[in-house]
């Protein structure tokens, strides 16, 4: 990621957020957040598809990446 898409804010909740694995709280902070973020969507869109992957062949996940339960 260009140094310009850096995101102090968001830091690790783009794996969270995609997991489904935040605390409601951070889930909530972070949905208002993305939308105005660059370097958060990029993260997001670069661990969607793994994130599918593991969630699709994981027995204990029952969400997708973004879906809140």
């Amino acid at each position: 990621m260009p140094a310009d898409d850096n995101c102090a804010v968001g830091g690790l909740d783009a794996a969270g957020w995609v997991l489904d694995a935040l605390d409601p709280g951070d889930a909530e902070r972070f949905a208002r957040h993305l939308p105005t973020c660059r370097a958060c969507q990029l993260a997001v869109a670069e661990l969607e598809p793994a994130a599918r992957i593991f969630l699709r062949t994981s027995p204990e996940v029952t969400s997708g990446p973004g879906e809140r339960a």
